[in-house]
């Protein structure tokens, strides 16, 4: 019955986190930047702050998307939240493979989390299954272009990444001040993953390999900032490389079964492919 808050909790896996931790009786602070009072945290505004941690034991932190380095963005709440003696646990949501570089931002983030004397866990998911919804709208499209080419992703339904940030955040009896890698049960290239949803859909839905370049171009008209798309085209030289082709048995390790495959997140969410 801890007092957790959830940062980000509107979002594909806050929101997600919240719900697992509302079913097991938790006591849940959903913060994001439209909540009101304690559940108001805006990381561009300090005044928000100490309120949304004001008796706080656990915290769900997760750097909203749009931002080329999460570091800097979360630096000033960070300092707070290291003040804040309530706060005995940190579960941090980065990205899988942070730690090959201290440089990479998530990785500064990480550092300073571990430095801060205050038990903490690093949840590093692999791609989201729900980008191709949310963010390649296979559904407008019928399919896909991406800088990947033939390499592999085992990705993983975001809701599978909630059920392993909740038991990190609950459990007493997990190894703490540790990373867990969070990928689904099989790698697949994008052609693979694109066969499996054309087959549960009815419809094809087709894959095509692109340059960055080309995808840069593609990403130009979202008015998205263009450090932040620097960003995006970057993270595909290392599945390129073959760093996402990694399955762990993580999700299992923390929530105690084992992560969905593709085309159960293909019949979940039939209505938005």
């Amino acid at each position: 019955m801890s007092n957790i808050l959830v940062t980000a909790a509107t979002g594909t896996v806050g929101s997600e986190v919240v719900k697992v931790l509302e079913s097991k009786g938790h006591k849940v602070r959903a913060a994001s930047r439209q909540g009101e009072g304690n559940n108001k945290l805006d990381f561009t505004d300090p005044s928000t702050f100490a309120p949304a941690l004001e008796g706080i034991e656990r915290v769900y932190l997760v750097s909203p998307p749009g931002h080329a380095n999460q570091y800097e963005l979360l630096k000033p709440f960070l300092s707070v939240l290291f003040a804040t003696d309530s706060v005995k646990r940190i579960v941090t949501q980065t990205a899988q493979g942070v730690d090959a570089d201290d440089n990479i931002p998530f990785r500064k983030l990480e550092l300073a989390i571990e430095q801060s004397g205050k038990d903490y866990v690093h949840i590093r998911p692999t791609w989201f299954a729900q980008n191709f919804h949310n963010f390649w709208q296979v559904g407008q499209y019928q399919g896909f272009a991406l800088p990947a080419g033939d390499a592999q992703v085992a990705f993983i339904d975001a809701r599978d990444i909630a059920l392993a940030a909740a038991a990190a955040l609950s459990r007493d009896d997990i190894a703490l001040n540790r990373g867990y890698e969070l990928t689904g049960p099989v790698a697949l290239t994008h052609g693979e993953a694109a066969s499996i949803l054309s087959d549960v859909l009815g419809k094809t839905i087709s894959y095509q390999p692109i340059d960055d370049e080309t995808f840069r171009q593609q990403l130009v008209p979202s008015g998205m900032p263009a450090d932040y798309i620097d960003l995006l085209v970057n993270l595909f030289v290392p599945v390129r490389a073959g760093y996402a082709a990694t399955v762990t048995g993580d999700v299992e390790l923390l929530a105690n079964q084992a992560p969905r495959e593709l085309a159960d997140y293909a019949r979940d969410f039939k209505h938005l492919l």
